[in-house]
Parts: structure tokens; C-alpha cells; sequence
């Protein structure tokens, strides 16, 4: 059971890593936008969520003047709230080793009054609410996060 562990635990740490890369890039966007320093907007950034970095950035899109910067930040924008809405699932989650495969699985803490049968075993998946977590699939999200950070940061600089 330790090595189920072994194999989800590091994903998600890397998930937490390459978010919080995207979320600083984000803030940093904003910076951009609003034409804030570094003292005003780290202030003022440091109060707000992803998701609500995300909202703010997408209503103030239309103040980026050239057209394809503009269609390019809007995919980066829309791709990292796609990011940060699967980083809640995979982090706001309860898991669990399984004891019949080196599988284990996940559900989350909104779903925490749904039943599941303990010991937990593969058959668990039959309820849509019980997923199996996948190591690679969350390392892929965590390098999606980071790559997505650095282009953002990269097109931020073309906003001033």
C-alpha cells in the first residue's frame, strides 16, 4: 500500500509546483494589465484566488490592443482555468490505496458523503464519483502548468 502512495504523492507535489508557477504568471498578468508597480500589484494580487485571477483577466482581455496578442492570451487564460479546475480535483481530494491493484483512487471532498466500501477495492470505480488517480496523467498537468506559465509570462511582457 505504501507504494501507491509512493507513486501519487510526488505527482501532486509537482502539481502543487507547476500551478503555483501559473498563478504567479497570472498575477503577474495582471500586473501588466492594470499597470500596476511591483509593491501595488503584489498588494492587491495577493488577496485574490486563481479562479478569480482568471475571471479578472478574461473581463479585462479587451485592453490588450494588438488582435493576435489578444486571441493568444485569451487560449492561455481559458487553458489555465481548465488547469486550475483539475488541479482542485486532483488536490481537493480524499485517496485511498486499493487492496487487490497497485491502483489508487480518489474522489473529492465534495463528494465525501457518497458511499464506498472499505476496505476499498477496484470495483469502487463503478460509481462515477470514484476515479482512479493516474500519476502520469497529474504529472502531465503539472508540466502543462509550468509550460503555460512561462508563455504567459513571455506574452505579458508585450501588454505594457
Amino acid at each position: 500500500m505504501i507504494d501507491q502512495y509512493e507513486a501519487v504523492a510526488p505527482a501532486l507535489g509537482y502539481l502543487i509546483l507547476g500551478f503555483n508557477e501559473l498563478e504567479v504568471a497570472l498575477g503577474g498578468a495582471l500586473m501588466y494589465l492594470l499597470k500596476q508597480d511591483e509593491l501595488v500589484g503584489a498588494a492587491f494580487i495577493a488577496y485574490l484566488g486563481a479562479a478569480q485571477k482568471i475571471k479578472l483577466l478574461l473581463a479585462l482581455e479587451e485592453r490588450i490592443e494588438h488582435k493576435s496578442t489578444r486571441e493568444e492570451f485569451d487560449q492561455l487564460i481559458k487553458r489555465a482555468a481548465q488547469i486550475n479546475s483539475s488541479r482542485n480535483l486532483y488536490i481537493h481530494s480524499e485517496y485511498w490505496p486499493t487492496l487487490d491493484s497497485s491502483t489508487m483512487l480518489h474522489r473529492r471532498l465534495r463528494d465525501a458523503t457518497r458511499p464506498v466500501t472499505f476496505p476499498v477495492h477496484l470495483d469502487e470505480l463503478r460509481k462515477g464519483y470514484v476515479k482512479a488517480a493516474k500519476p502520469d496523467e497529474i504529472m502531465d498537468l503539472a508540466n502543462e502548468a509550468a509550460q503555460i506559465a512561462q508563455q504567459l509570462l513571455q506574452l505579458s511582457e508585450h501588454l505594457v
